[in-house]
Protein backbone atom coordinates (compact mmCIF):
# COMPACT_ATOMS: atom_id res chain seq x y z
CA UNK A 1 0.00 0.00 0.00
CA UNK A 2 1.30 3.15 -0.24
CA UNK A 3 2.65 4.88 2.63
CA UNK A 4 0.62 8.19 1.92
CA UNK A 5 -2.52 6.01 1.96
CA UNK A 6 -1.06 3.95 5.30
CA UNK A 7 -0.31 7.02 6.98
CA UNK A 8 -3.95 8.66 6.44
CA UNK A 9 -5.74 5.34 7.53
CA UNK A 10 -3.34 5.46 10.51
CA UNK A 11 -3.91 8.74 11.65
CA UNK A 12 -7.54 8.25 12.51
CA UNK A 13 -11.08 9.54 10.84
CA UNK A 14 -10.71 8.32 7.80
CA UNK A 15 -13.58 6.94 5.81
CA UNK A 16 -13.57 3.89 2.98
CA UNK A 17 -16.06 4.07 0.31
CA UNK A 18 -16.27 1.05 -2.18
CA UNK A 19 -16.94 0.90 -5.68
CA UNK A 20 -20.06 -0.87 -6.58
CA UNK A 21 -18.19 -3.91 -8.18
CA UNK A 22 -16.07 -4.65 -5.11
CA UNK A 23 -19.07 -4.54 -2.96
CA UNK A 24 -21.14 -6.93 -5.07
CA UNK A 25 -19.37 -7.58 -8.18
CA UNK A 26 -21.04 -8.29 -11.45
CA UNK A 27 -23.17 -11.11 -10.12
CA UNK A 28 -22.88 -11.24 -6.35
CA UNK A 29 -19.76 -13.23 -6.52
CA UNK A 30 -17.84 -10.12 -4.12
CA UNK A 31 -20.68 -9.99 -1.86
CA UNK A 32 -18.60 -12.51 0.65
CA UNK A 33 -15.60 -10.55 0.37
CA UNK A 34 -17.13 -7.73 1.36
CA UNK A 35 -18.69 -8.74 4.17
CA UNK A 36 -15.59 -10.15 5.43
CA UNK A 37 -13.90 -7.07 5.15
CA UNK A 38 -16.71 -5.08 6.54
CA UNK A 39 -16.29 -7.54 9.95
CA UNK A 40 -12.22 -7.04 10.02
CA UNK A 41 -12.62 -3.56 10.05
CA UNK A 42 -15.52 -3.75 12.66
CA UNK A 43 -12.92 -6.03 14.83
CA UNK A 44 -9.81 -3.44 14.22
CA UNK A 45 -12.51 -0.90 15.37
CA UNK A 46 -12.62 -2.42 18.92
CA UNK A 47 -9.50 -2.23 19.38
CA UNK A 48 -8.46 0.68 17.97
CA UNK A 49 -10.69 4.05 18.07
CA UNK A 50 -8.44 5.61 15.21
CA UNK A 51 -9.54 2.55 12.74
CA UNK A 52 -11.28 3.62 10.01
CA UNK A 53 -14.96 3.73 9.31
CA UNK A 54 -16.85 1.91 6.33
CA UNK A 55 -20.12 3.96 4.62
CA UNK A 56 -21.64 3.29 1.23
CA UNK A 57 -23.00 5.97 -0.85
CA UNK A 58 -26.55 6.35 -1.72
CA UNK A 59 -25.69 5.54 -5.32
CA UNK A 60 -24.09 2.57 -4.57
CA UNK A 61 -26.70 1.52 -2.85
CA UNK A 62 -29.04 1.88 -6.15
CA UNK A 63 -26.41 0.59 -7.96
CA UNK A 64 -26.88 -2.90 -5.94
CA UNK A 65 -30.45 -3.09 -5.90
CA UNK A 66 -30.65 -2.73 -9.23
CA UNK A 67 -28.11 -5.51 -10.18
CA UNK A 68 -29.97 -7.70 -7.11
CA UNK A 69 -32.82 -7.21 -9.38
CA UNK A 70 -31.42 -7.93 -12.36
CA UNK A 71 -29.87 -11.04 -11.01
CA UNK A 72 -33.19 -12.51 -10.29
CA UNK A 73 -34.44 -15.82 -11.45
CA UNK A 74 -38.08 -15.03 -9.98
CA UNK A 75 -39.85 -12.05 -9.83
CA UNK A 76 -39.52 -11.55 -6.10
CA UNK A 77 -37.47 -8.54 -5.40
CA UNK A 78 -37.04 -7.83 -1.54
CA UNK A 79 -34.38 -5.03 -0.72
CA UNK A 80 -34.68 -6.18 2.13
CA UNK A 81 -31.43 -8.53 1.43
CA UNK A 82 -28.94 -5.77 0.93
CA UNK A 83 -30.05 -2.96 3.64
CA UNK A 84 -30.06 -5.67 6.23
CA UNK A 85 -26.79 -6.58 5.22
CA UNK A 86 -25.10 -3.07 5.46
CA UNK A 87 -27.34 -3.25 8.78
CA UNK A 88 -25.72 -5.60 10.46
CA UNK A 89 -22.22 -4.70 9.52
CA UNK A 90 -23.07 -1.22 10.80
CA UNK A 91 -22.34 0.65 7.55
CA UNK A 92 -24.05 3.88 7.16
CA UNK A 93 -25.45 4.52 3.69
CA UNK A 94 -24.69 8.39 2.91
CA UNK A 95 -27.24 10.03 1.08
CA UNK A 96 -26.57 12.41 -2.42
CA UNK A 97 -27.74 15.42 -1.07
CA UNK A 98 -27.92 18.75 -2.10
CA UNK A 99 -24.54 19.79 -0.33
CA UNK A 100 -22.67 16.43 -1.84
CA UNK A 101 -24.30 17.04 -4.99
CA UNK A 102 -23.39 20.13 -5.22
CA UNK A 103 -19.63 19.06 -4.30
CA UNK A 104 -20.06 16.42 -6.79
CA UNK A 105 -20.51 19.04 -9.66
CA UNK A 106 -17.63 21.12 -9.00
CA UNK A 107 -15.23 18.40 -8.81
CA UNK A 108 -16.38 17.25 -11.82
CA UNK A 109 -16.17 20.57 -13.51
CA UNK A 110 -12.66 21.36 -12.07
CA UNK A 111 -11.25 17.89 -13.92
CA UNK A 112 -13.31 18.82 -17.38
CA UNK A 113 -13.48 22.37 -17.26
CA UNK A 114 -15.16 22.56 -21.11
CA UNK A 115 -17.51 20.55 -23.08
CA UNK A 116 -14.24 18.80 -25.28
CA UNK A 117 -12.57 17.95 -22.13
CA UNK A 118 -15.59 15.86 -20.70
CA UNK A 119 -16.44 14.10 -24.74
CA UNK A 120 -12.75 13.01 -24.40
CA UNK A 121 -13.29 11.68 -21.13
CA UNK A 122 -16.01 9.74 -21.92
CA UNK A 123 -15.28 8.42 -25.10
CA UNK A 124 -13.82 4.66 -23.59
CA UNK A 125 -18.01 4.54 -22.10
CA UNK A 126 -19.31 5.03 -25.61
CA UNK A 127 -19.56 8.78 -25.23
CA UNK A 128 -22.00 7.78 -21.97
CA UNK A 129 -21.62 9.14 -18.13
CA UNK A 130 -21.30 6.25 -15.96
CA UNK A 131 -22.08 6.28 -12.01
CA UNK A 132 -18.79 5.49 -11.54
CA UNK A 133 -18.36 9.42 -12.16
CA UNK A 134 -20.67 10.03 -9.36
CA UNK A 135 -18.82 7.67 -7.29
CA UNK A 136 -14.67 9.18 -7.88
CA UNK A 137 -16.11 12.73 -7.13
CA UNK A 138 -18.15 12.21 -4.29
CA UNK A 139 -15.03 10.39 -2.37
CA UNK A 140 -13.36 14.00 -3.29
CA UNK A 141 -15.81 15.88 -1.90
CA UNK A 142 -15.43 14.06 1.74
CA UNK A 143 -11.94 13.37 1.42
CA UNK A 144 -11.74 10.17 2.01
CA UNK A 145 -10.41 6.78 0.26
CA UNK A 146 -12.06 4.09 -2.50
CA UNK A 147 -11.63 0.61 -2.55
CA UNK A 148 -11.99 0.39 -6.02
CA UNK A 149 -9.82 -2.10 -8.73
CA UNK A 150 -11.53 -0.25 -11.88
CA UNK A 151 -9.17 1.48 -13.78
CA UNK A 152 -11.83 3.48 -16.07
CA UNK A 153 -11.60 6.81 -16.91
CA UNK A 154 -13.48 7.79 -13.85
CA UNK A 155 -10.90 7.16 -11.35
CA UNK A 156 -8.03 8.00 -13.36
CA UNK A 157 -7.84 12.23 -12.42
CA UNK A 158 -5.27 12.58 -9.92
CA UNK A 159 -7.23 13.95 -6.96
CA UNK A 160 -8.98 10.53 -7.25
CA UNK A 161 -6.33 8.34 -8.47
CA UNK A 162 -4.35 9.32 -5.32
CA UNK A 163 -7.10 8.24 -3.26
CA UNK A 164 -7.69 4.25 -4.52
CA UNK A 165 -6.57 1.60 -3.24
CA UNK A 166 -7.64 -2.34 -4.23
CA UNK A 167 -9.27 -4.11 -1.68
CA UNK A 168 -6.64 -7.41 -1.64
CA UNK A 169 -3.58 -4.72 -0.49
CA UNK A 170 -6.23 -2.77 1.77
CA UNK A 171 -7.03 -6.20 3.77
CA UNK A 172 -3.37 -7.12 4.74
CA UNK A 173 -2.77 -3.66 5.80
CA UNK A 174 -5.53 -4.11 8.36
CA UNK A 175 -4.25 -7.86 8.59
CA UNK A 176 -1.32 -6.00 9.71
CA UNK A 177 -2.95 -3.47 11.98
CA UNK A 178 -5.07 -5.62 13.43
CA UNK A 179 -2.13 -8.50 14.84
CA UNK A 180 -0.46 -5.40 16.16
CA UNK A 181 -2.71 -5.66 19.15
CA UNK A 182 -2.39 -9.61 19.55
CA UNK A 183 -0.42 -10.59 22.80
CA UNK A 184 2.83 -12.17 22.49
Amino acid sequence: MRPELAAKLKAGGCTLYFDTNEIRGRYADEVKAFNNFCRQIQRLRKVDEKAPSVKVFAVNYFEMMHQLRRSLTRQIFDESVIAASLQTLEIPIVPLDLENANGCAKHLHHWFPTDAHWSDAKKPANDRATVDWLISTHVCATDAILITSDGGNEFRESQIAGRCVKRSELTAFIDSWLKSFESP
